[in-house]
């Protein structure tokens, strides 16, 4: 089929033979192509910037604008870069193959197998808007298997993970195409690349140029990318998240998810990179073991109860409030379940008390532990604040946070932990 459409031109000397334009976006063009010399059918993506550079459309070279040379010939870097990362992976399944890079035209190509598929984000359209969950939950399940063996084995995460960039195949199968933002994991953190981020996907580290990222950057965008494929909805920014948006639960969206996957949605969308889930194995085995086994299981509590600890049912796990920073930094607060508590210096006005600062108002922060759905809301009452990764929360307005969340209470100088004791 493909030989009886005329040639539009040829590359290499008349190796490939271009047949039509596949796609194209602000920084290339991707082409069907036909390989002579191997008699098969490939893809070439070709670098074209088409902000700062145009083609002479009788010689086809592709000339920078004068004033742009030098972004041009960068961007042309970094895009041999990508066909290097990908030539690096090709035996790695869900990977797209690239055989080969080359410079023509005055400008860069890659040649790599034709993929006849979908983009995940044209099978949610076509579906209305979001997937059956079942089927999300196996794609997220395979790509996160894919992207484990990536980072794993070829040392490299992507930073790009969305519904544009997964691909599924008329087998079942999926491949992962765009690697312009993939980076090596072993990149020194003082060095800084810019990435085109996309909102609802790209976490808080990718905001920042001092942030570090790895593998825990793409387990927040294939969470978000998750939430999105089986909600029909997109997360809130980072920054929005930051300054106090929240999301609903996929779990209070969804009715066939699971309460336990939901959370492992959650621990992987944490914006504090220190406490989200670190690899693709733990976010994969989280959502993977809910697939098989679905029945819930007792919460069993294995560590000793503290001292100050008022005795609790077996069946719930133990709560608490732990001061991380401050002059009465290691104490520990057991939180009542299901109930508000009143928190700040004032021992008339809160059942927690914490001392030692001036900072802290006499009732700072109302605290409730939600045992149904394992997560805290807060309520700042202060007058200094109450803040979240350096980010003062709105007063008034409850905050719904997980369990290893780190706050500030007043000026940073008190900082405490809210943790759920973990079930053995």
């Amino acid at each position: 089929m493909i030989e009886e459409k005329p040639c539009i031109t040829e590359l290499k000397k008349g190796r490939y033979k271009v047949v039509s334009i596949l796609g194209a976006g602000g920084f290339g063009i991707t082409y069907l192509c036909r390989d002579v010399q191997n008699n098969r059918v490939c893809a070439i993506k070709e670098y074209l910037p088409e902000v700062i550079a145009s083609r002479n459309e009788k010689t086809l070279e592709v000339l920078p604008q004068k004033d742009r040379v030098r972004e041009y010939l960068h961007g042309k870097k970094r895009f041999f870069e990508e066909a290097l990362i990908l030539m690096k992976m090709k035996e790695l399944p869900s990977m797209v193959n690239v055989w080969e890079a080359f410079e023509e035209n005055n400008t860069a190509y890659y040649v790599m197998e034709y993929l006849n598929g979908r983009t995940l984000k044209q099978v949610m359209m076509d579906s209305g808007g979001k997937l059956p969950y079942p089927m999300a939950l196996d794609v997220v399940v395979k790509v996160g298997g894919a992207l484990d063996r990536m980072h794993r084995q070829a040392g490299i995460f992507h930073r790009d993970i969305s519904p544009e960039n997964i691909m599924l195949m008329p087998d079942g199968e999926i491949k992962i195409i765009d690697f312009g933002s993939a980076k090596a994991m072993a990149i020194s953190e003082n060095q800084q690349f810019s990435v085109v981020l996309k909102p609802g996907f790209a976490p808080p580290e990718q905001y920042s140029s001092k942030m570090s990222q790895g593998s825990f950057t793409d387990v927040y965008a294939l969470a978000g990318t998750f939430y999105y494929a089986a909600a029909g909805r997109k997360l809130p920014a980072a920054p929005n998240r930051l300054m106090g948006e929240n999301y609903v639960p996929l779990d209070q969206l969804v009715s066939q998810c699971s309460h336990k996957v939901s959370q492992a949605v959650d621990r992987a969308l944490l914006m504090n990179p220190q406490y989200r889930t670190q690899t693709m194995s733990e976010f994969v085995s989280a959502m993977g073991k809910q697939r098989r086994k679905p029945a819930r299981q007792k919460p069993v509590c294995t560590a000793k109860p503290s001292q100050a600890a008022k005795p609790v049912s077996r069946r719930l796990p133990k709560v608490w409030l732990l001061v991380s920073q401050g002059s009465c930094v290691g104490a520990l607060f057991p939180i009542l379940q299901d109930h508000w508590l009143q928190v700040g210096r004032s021992a008339v006005k809160s059942q927690i008390v914490l001392s030692g600062h001036a900072e802290i108002s006499g009732l700072h922060f109302s605290l409730y532990y939600d045992s149904s759905n394992q997560c805290f809301y807060v309520i700042d009452k202060s007058v200094n604040g109450l803040y979240y990764q350096q980010t003062r929360l709105l007063k008034g307005k409850k905050y719904r946070v997980l369990p290893e969340t780190e706050l500030g209470v007043g000026s940073m100088k008190c900082r405490v932990i809210l943790g759920v004791e973990k079930n053995g």
